[in-house]
């Protein structure tokens, strides 16, 4: 495995890594609130469903979020929300930035 290669994949378990903890917090910030009604587990009408329903919507909310996709079906309201929301897109910026410039090295 050449030397780039490794780079790339560290970078993607970064990524992986950084999303999955970022899930989590966005979940928990719902669920420190009891889940009012302005959280986003709320607005979504999750609140009785499975663990594993929350934690893909809110990994898919990271993901959309990290790739500016941002198709605003899960948004943030709350004050906590949005600092999270601040927090990772300016993650995501370096992220890409990083990415590009590894990518660009390889090439």
């Amino acid at each position: 495995m050449t030397e780039g290669f490794q780079k790339l994949l560290n970078m993607l378990g970064i990524m992986l890594c950084t999303s999955h903890l970022v899930a989590c917090l966005w979940y928990f910030s719902a669920r420190v609130s009891h889940f009012e009604e302005e959280s986003w587990v709320a607005r979504l009408e999750l609140i009785d469903e499975s663990s594993f329903r929350k934690y893909i919507s809110a990994l898919y909310w990271c993901f959309q979020t990290l790739t500016s996709v941002g198709y605003g079906d899960i948004g943030s309201v709350t004050i906590v929300e949005k600092i999270i929301a601040i927090v990772y897109m300016a993650f995501g910026v370096g992220f890409y930035s990083m990415a590009l410039s590894e990518i660009t090295s390889l090439i």
